[in-house]
């Protein structure tokens, strides 16, 4: 297997033998430990095994499609967005990290959820009373997406900017505050692995954090 999917179930295993979810390392650790708690839930719940270790990716892999044909069906017909759905497995390097342990595609996975949740939210906004609930789960995905990989989070939302520039009226200070509690009900696992890493490794935990992120 890759060496960095050894690693990734290396930590989560240590996450799982020392019962300490936020702070497991001897030293400060250059990435937020979301990267590895899905993997260490599916083992704890499943066992040690190579299915286990994967079992994360390939279901939000399906969830992935699943979301992927609910934002297409916004735009296109029933039948496109299916095959739109259908082709995202389909491609070879989609279908290789769909069975690869590593928290790549359940990050995608938020990405994908927090821009359709974005895209519905502006469908409905004028006959439908659930458009704060889109924007909510939206800041929400964020908040999970940078507990997964932390600063590489900024990358698909600079992608985005564009179409959230078009959107520009329809940002109001009601919406934005309630895409801002979302994100920052997203964020509290990420507030809580600083707060530990902080009390237990000082100011290198948040240079290791920044350091990793800018090399």
């Amino acid at each position: 297997i890759a060496h960095d999917e050894g690693l990734y179930v290396g930590r989560a295993r240590t996450i799982i033998n020392t019962n300490n979810w936020f702070t497991p390392f001897d030293a400060p650790h250059h990435k937020t430990i979301g990267s590895y708690w899905l993997i260490a839930l599916s083992i704890k719940f499943l066992g040690f095994s190579e299915f286990s270790a994967r079992f994360p990716s390939g279901v939000f892999s399906i969830l992935s499609s699943i979301i992927t044909y609910l934002t297409a069906k916004e735009f296109i017909s029933r039948n496109n967005s299916f095959i739109a759905a259908i082709l995202l497995p389909s491609m070879p390097l989609w279908f290789q990290y769909s069975r690869y342990a590593s928290p790549d595609i359940p990050f995608i996975f938020f990405i994908l959820l927090a821009i359709f949740c974005i895209i519905r939210s502006f469908k409905i906004l004028y006959h439908s009373k659930s458009s704060g609930n889109y924007l909510f789960i939206c800041g929400l995905s964020i908040g999970f997406a940078f507990l997964l990989r932390s600063f590489m989070v900024f990358l698909p939302l600079l992608a985005a900017l564009p179409f959230i520039y078009s959107l520009k009226q329809f940002w109001s200070i009601s919406r934005l505050r309630i895409f801002c509690v979302g994100l920052f009900v997203g964020l509290i696992p990420t507030f809580l692995f600083i707060y530990f890493a902080f009390n237990n490794y000082g100011i290198d935990s948040l240079n290791s954090l920044v350091g990793f992120a800018t090399h």
